[in-house]
């Protein structure tokens, strides 16, 4: 029985999960009630993004066995999307929600700001460069490269990168501090959420590709470690809610190479 749940392991690390799934039935139809099987199917629905298949297969295992660690951590995890639902996102007056997005953008460049200044101050103090330093242009390129560049790049990234998206009963929307880009439902040709399975990884992305090729389609990554969509489980509700029907796939749409995108 090991055996069997490590080949499973296996082949999911690989990144073969058709063939872990349908060994993973197979050994489900013998031992129903294996918690360790039982765990490896919610893992597979997590990484398909059936997020309520997922709870469900959870719900299942607590039952089985509520002093679980793992069940523990789940239903923790659970409950800081629930937290982030209520902090994290609006009920819009007329229908729908509106999801606030991790400025993850904003706080790189941040990030790359502080070091490029702190990095420009402890050049100063060598006494190497400090007399270069002392010749006006040498000292205004330095300030130019380490100072103005990064705020530059920190003022970009706080003016265009997105900062929340809306799904409603008229269709769906992302908008930045300059913008606003919108799709209504009768223009959207398909939702997508695509599973790409690899070697010890695997992506899950939203693909939302309009009708008219002229449009932008829409990519946003959903897995759960670099997913920037706040209560991202209920953002899958909310799509499903009103798009009526999501499709699941292991690649993306092929046609896409002539559409212009915006992916976050």
């Amino acid at each position: 029985m090991i055996e069997k749940i490590e080949k499973i392991k296996f082949l999911m690390n690989e990144g073969k999960l058709i063939e872990a799934q349908i060994a993973l039935e197979l050994f489900l139809d013998l031992g129903p009630n294996n918690l360790e099987a039982l765990k490896l199917k919610a893992l597979l629905y997590s990484q398909k993004g059936l997020f309520q298949k997922e709870y469900e297969t959870w719900v299942q295992i607590a039952n089985l066995d509520p002093e679980d660690a793992d069940t523990h951590n789940y239903f923790d995890f659970h409950f800081l999307e629930e937290k982030e639902k209520f902090y994290f996102t609006d009920v819009i007056p007329g229908g729908g929600r509106r999801f606030l997005l991790h400025p993850e953008a904003l706080l790189e460049a941040c990030g790359t700001g502080f070091v490029s200044c702190l990095t420009f101050l402890i050049l100063g103090q060598l006494p190497l460069l400090s007399y270069f330093l002392s010749i006006p242009t040498i000292s205004f390129l330095f300030i130019g490269v380490f100072v103005v560049l990064p705020w530059v790049g920190i003022l970009h990234a706080y003016l265009k990168m997105p900062v929340d998206v809306w799904v409603t009963p008229i269709g769906f929307a992302v908008s930045s501090r300059l913008k606003k880009f919108e799709l209504n439902w009768s223009q959207i040709e398909e939702v997508l959420v695509v599973h790409t399975p690899a070697k010890h990884s695997f992506s899950l992305e939203l693909f939302i590709t309009p009708k008219n090729r002229d449009t932008e389609f829409v990519r946003i990554e959903i897995s759960r470690d670099r997913s920037i969509v706040k209560a991202r489980r209920f953002f899958i509700i909310e799509m499903l809610h009103y798009s009526k029907e999501i499709k699941y796939a292991t690649k993306a749409p092929e046609n896409l190479s002539s559409f212009r995108k915006i992916s976050f």
